[in-house]
């Protein structure tokens, strides 16, 4: 589900004056700003158990395992300059996702991951578009400060 920001064209052309590497990196930080916002709903939402229980690798986990393993991970392409934010639990709590949030032919979906995104859709925007006008305002106040000066 993608949503348009108000002002986004405004904004891009104001970062591209900035350059590719300070672009690149002003719209990482928004990213990064709009994935917490998911990532702190999911583990919110992510269901626990109330028994210890073994992962797949073996390893005996305290309940609550999934929730401490949910992470956000902002990445730029080198080739591309593309941002990408992903949202997800480690490895080993991988039933989190393909389980419990997906459902089995045995167990009925509880997607605590899809509602943390869905219901967050705004809020995200809010959050890049607020982190990206911040960063512009507080470079050409510094700009000027430098040229006044």
């Amino acid at each position: 589900m993608a949503s348009q920001l108000i002002g986004a064209v405004e904004a891009q052309k104001q970062l591209r004056a900035l350059g590719e590497v300070g672009e690149a990196k002003i719209v990482k930080g928004a990213v990064r700003a709009a994935i917490k916002i998911p990532e702190n709903l999911a583990k919110f939402y992510i269901p626990r158990g109330s028994e210890p229980h073994r992962t797949y690798k073996g390893r005996l986990v305290a309940p609550g395992f999934s929730a401490r393993s949910i992470q956000s991970r902002v990445t730029v392409s080198k080739k591309t300059k593309n941002v990408v934010g992903v949202l997800g639990v480690e490895r080993e709590a991988f039933y989190a996702v393909q389980f419990v949030d997906r459902g089995t032919s045995k167990m009925a979906a509880r997607p605590w991951l899809r509602n943390a995104f869905t219901g967050t859709a705004n809020a995200q925007s809010d959050a890049f578009g607020t982190y990206i006008q911040k960063r512009i305002t507080a470079i050409a106040n510094k700009a000027a400060r430098g040229v006044s000066a």
